[in-house]
């Protein structure tokens, strides 16, 4: 089976679109309400995936099977116009999400989780009269919390 380059171009923007969506659904199933960007916003530079809790990512979604992770960054970086952090969700047929963003605002987001730990542990310290703060078994669902 042929296709012309068109039918292709066709079938390439629906693999995008549904990524869209897959990425839109997955942030809302996990409690952050989210909606495809472009069909709501309308624009070329709009965010593929806009989610109000999340407003500081600005989030480029590739479904393909050869991305240029480099291109797909610059193009994220570019269209938050230095006002949200640029990110990256990619994904190959048969692969799982994945997330790619430059390694200082992950650790930002790091040392944020870490230094609200390290609040709770101290909170916790004070409540109980300085007794050992979070149980390190309860650790995942507090994270889960933050």
């Amino acid at each position: 089976m042929t296709f012309s380059r068109s039918s292709k171009g066709k079938m390439a923007k629906e693999k995008g679109k549904r990524g869209e969506r897959l990425v839109a659904n997955f942030f809302t199933f996990r409690g952050f309400p989210s909606k495809r960007g472009v069909q709501f916003k309308g624009g070329i530079d709009s965010p593929d995936v806009i989610c109000e809790e999340l407003n500081f990512f600005n989030f480029e979604v590739k479904f393909v099977e050869n991305l240029n992770l480099e291109v797909a960054y610059e193009q994220s970086r570019r269209d938050s116009k230095g006002q949200k952090i640029p990110v990256v969700i990619h994904k190959r047929s048969r692969t799982n999400l994945k997330v790619t963003l430059d390694l200082s605002h992950f650790l930002d987001m790091i040392q944020l989780i870490h230094n609200k730990v390290d609040a709770m542990n101290e909170y916790s310290k004070y409540m109980t009269g300085g007794k050992s703060g979070v149980n390190n078994d309860k650790l995942e669902s507090l994270t889960d919390a933050l």
